[in-house]
């Protein structure tokens, strides 16, 4: 049976249909960063009930007691921006390769994207917030050199949601299985639902 699919402009469709429906990964793992509700908009909830386990990120501690009753998995409060990284993921064991990194943090996007430890963790798939759309291209083009020095390939381009680019999503070409991955990759501005197939 298919999850029920929360997340605001297809994330969870994304992940799930290069991971679970492509390559057939009953379980895997999500680092959930800037998770917010638990369950509603929720880019990581549909894979939870797929099987998946992960950890979910917020600085608002209003989410906790709603994580702890509607999710499995663990919530941390913390800003993003400052988070001991090493630390966290090893107290929550989580692998040195992750799945799935969702990534939504607002104006603090760059600071935070550039605290992760990127030299001990690998992600497979990777939703990235930039917000151009309120932020301008600076913002977003230092992300992408970010991840392409780390060898992420940028597979969708300024996702839209609304009229509005806000999102990049990018794979680990040697971690995933490319001819699946492919089948969702744009060239440029695209609307989510385009993407998804919705």
């Amino acid at each position: 049976m298919s999850p029920v699919f929360e997340s605001q402009a297809g994330q969870d469709r994304f992940v799930y249909g290069i991971a679970v429906a492509g390559e057939g990964r009953t379980s895997g793992t999500f680092l959930d960063i800037g998770c917010n509700d638990p369950v509603m908009r929720n880019n990581t909830y549909a894979l939870e009930q797929a099987g998946w386990t992960g950890l979910l990120i917020d600085c608002e501690p209003l989410w906790a007691a709603a994580i702890k009753e509607k999710r499995r998995s663990p919530f941390v409060c913390g800003n993003a921006e400052n988070i001991d990284w090493s630390l966290v993921l090893a107290r929550h064991r989580m692998p040195i390769t992750i799945d799935y990194l969702s990534f939504d943090v607002d104006g603090a996007g760059l600071t935070a994207l550039k605290t992760l430890p990127w030299s001990s963790v690998r992600f497979r798939i990777l939703t990235v917030e930039h917000d151009a759309y309120r932020f301008g291209d600076a913002v977003r083009q230092a992300m992408r050199v970010l991840l392409r020095q780390r060898k992420y390939e940028l597979l969708c381009p300024d996702v839209m949601d609304a009229g509005c680019a806000f999102e990049d999503w990018y794979v680990d070409p040697l971690a995933v299985d490319m001819a699946v991955a492919d089948r969702f990759r744009t060239d440029g501005a695209t609307d989510w639902k385009s993407i998804v197939g919705l």
